[in-house]
């Protein structure tokens, strides 16, 4: 069972999950949202899927969003390494508890494809396609260098993309001396589970499940310039599951 103290954590999760629909809902902290009003009425349609979860997929979705805990990181690091030391009894029932939850939460939301911008160059508007872009570090990078078009990898962890672009990958780049960096990109058609209307951060989040599979596209040594790193390979992914 779940400490005391874990689950009063947990009770966080869901006030802060509720209180960020309410806001988008057109309330405030202060003030629940008018059903009858023009905001409530066009944002509630978009909002349903996660105002309708249970109240432990709420504080899933809330521990996975959150950096304080770093949750998101232990669960993955369980998911991914076969090596990982054995885990003290209530940290292991605690990413026991979000891993179900965090699953039977996105099998609820329905899967997006990344929103377009209008771009005003000169006067001129282009409308710019979405793209889902991953930042990578360490490891993973000597994993990516090592594919020849064609390979198959399979992403046993719950895998975060942004539809926002250059600003937020830079965020979870490393601009240290001899940092290994690359970025991922998914390729056209592509579609994540969208939990960035209720996460703590504005990073336009999407997440693959674990153990989606994706085969390599096409590779550039510099396909992607980052303010923060540089010139950095560019992985371009087809997701095949």
């Amino acid at each position: 069972m779940l400490s005391g103290k874990v689950k009063e954590r947990l009770k966080g999760y869901i006030l802060k999950h509720d209180g960020r629909i309410n806001r988008a809902l057109g309330g405030s902290p202060f003030k629940p949202a008018d059903p009858s009003s023009k905001t409530y009425q066009q944002a509630l349609p978009r909002l349903q899927q996660y105002i309708d979860l249970s109240a432990d997929e709420k504080a899933a979705l809330g521990m996975y969003g959150e950096n304080v805990h770093q949750y998101y990181k232990q669960l993955n690091d369980k998911l991914r390494s076969s090596n990982q030391s054995e885990l003290d009894p209530e940290s292991a029932e605690v990413l026991e508890f979000m891993e179900s939850n965090l699953r039977t939460a996105l099998e609820k939301i329905q899967s997006q494809s990344p929103q377009g911008h209008t771009r005003v160059t000169n006067g001129q508007e282009t409308q710019v396609p979405g793209r889902f872009t991953r930042a990578v570090t360490g490891d993973f990078v000597d994993q990516l260098s090592r594919l020849k078009l064609g390979d198959e990898i399979n992403d046993l962890g719950f895998a975060s993309y942004t539809d926002q672009g250059g600003p937020t990958l830079d965020m979870f780049l490393s601009n240290k001396k001899d940092a290994q960096n690359a970025v991922i990109q998914l390729a056209e058609g592509s579609s994540l589970k969208n939990i960035s209307p209720i996460t703590e951060y504005h990073e336009g989040e999407h997440l693959a499940m674990p153990g989606t599979r994706y085969r390599l596209q096409s590779q550039n040594p510099t396909g992607h310039y980052s303010r923060k790193a540089g010139d950095l390979p560019l992985y371009i992914l087809e997701v095949i599951d």
